[in-house]
């Protein structure tokens, strides 16, 4: 568990454009054009919202039933083994890069901004910070970060499904199953 630090700003703002910034991002190219393994993929490195708070990873898989095992799989070697594309690296640095450039804080977002960064502690602009640090960062850099902060975690899967249709041996595999009724969840 790794609280809030400004310093990692650059590293997952690079890291979720990178994975899942859009159709040309590893995990949607990976898991649904060249395994086709889903219909969505998605992958996101969230902030802390205090400072006493943790980091957290989200991923998000829709697949078939039948297909469930098998992109659990690959979506888990993605995550942990983050592939490399030096083409896909360059358009994720350019596209945080430009959203910096062109994105602006105005009306109630200034507010928002505020209220947020002094939750974290945080006095000056992020984003001139990660604009100026992402535009020096290399692969080696975001893959060491990935290593640091995501690599080999301990996850807490969410899957949504018809039970007869699910491989429940291969559930168990990935740690304790819970089943949650449809009442439970939604009451009826």
């Amino acid at each position: 568990k790794q609280k809030f630090d400004v310093a990692v700003d650059p590293a997952l703002k690079l890291y979720n454009e990178y994975n899942s910034g859009s159709m040309g991002a590893i995990v949607f190219q990976e898991m649904r054009e060249s395994r086709s393994l889903a219909y969505m993929a998605f992958t996101e490195w969230i902030n802390p919202s205090y400072l006493d708070d943790n980091y957290l990873f989200a991923a998000i898989i829709a697949t078939q039933n039948d297909k469930m095992a098998q992109a659990i799989d690959a979506f888990d070697e993605i995550i942990n083994n983050m592939p490399e594309s030096e083409a896909a690296f360059k358009l994720a640095k350019e596209a945080v890069l430009t959203n910096l450039r062109t994105s602006r804080t105005i009306k109630d977002e200034v507010l928002w901004k505020y209220i947020a960064n002094k939750d974290l502690g945080v006095t000056e602009d992020r984003n001139k910070a990660i604009f100026e640090k992402v535009q020096d960062m290399t692969f080696a850099d975001l893959k060491a970060a990935q290593e640091q902060w995501i690599k080999d975690r301990k996850y807490t899967y969410c899957i949504l499904g018809d039970l007869k249709d699910l491989d429940q041996d291969y559930l168990r595999k990935l740690g304790p199953v819970q089943i949650v009724s449809q009442k439970e969840m939604f009451g009826y």
